[in-house]
């Protein structure tokens, strides 16, 4: 009996506390949308003074679900978030054109992407820790580049090569030098 009472009140309590269109003001911020308990929780926007726009989910007053975003310098993000932190799948397009689709964790590239840059070149593959890790660099020209790129920005090891013409090559780096 007891458990059925505190259900009841704590549901109600609950559902009061839920408000569809409430709106809050913070230092730095406006939130409109859904809350919990005063925090947004559900769907909602914030707005921020600086430029910044999200909008999407909310649980707990943290960014949790599917969401949106534009940042102040023009760059957008499409995809999902978890507690706060951009994780899972998502698309970030950069204020000079250049594009990553693909899986993120904890804020960064993670896992299978593809990073199509601004001048044209598109890498698709994998990413470990915000770089592209292995897969296939394709140049302006065509040209295809294949193997494992390191995140310190020198090239090392053995890499396919692919003319546009189809004709193929294996290329040899040694600490960021031509080898063979």
């Amino acid at each position: 009996m007891f458990k059925k009472i505190f259900f009841i009140i704590f549901s109600f309590i609950a559902l009061e506390s839920f408000v569809v269109a409430d709106i809050i003001e913070y230092e730095k911020a406006t939130y409109e949308g859904q809350t919990f308990f005063g925090d947004p929780h559900g769907r909602g926007e914030m707005t921020f003074t600086d430029g910044e726009i999200y909008t999407g989910q909310y649980k707990f007053g943290l960014r949790h679900g599917r969401g949106s975003v534009i940042f102040p310098d023009g760059s957008t993000y499409v995809g999902q978030y978890s507690e706060g932190i951009i994780n899972g799948a998502g698309v970030y397009t950069y204020s000079n054109g250049s594009k990553y689709t693909g899986m993120h964790k904890e804020g960064l590239f993670e896992g299978k992407g593809r990073f199509e840059y601004a001048d044209g070149r598109l890498f698709e593959g994998t990413f470990k820790n915000d770089w592209r890790y292995e897969g296939i660099l394709t140049l302006n020209d065509g040209t295809t580049m294949e193997g494992i790129f390191p995140k310190e920005g020198k090239t090392d090891g053995k890499y396919n090569i692919t003319y546009e013409d189809g004709s193929k090559e294996i290329w040899t780096f040694k600490d960021g030098e031509f080898v063979e």
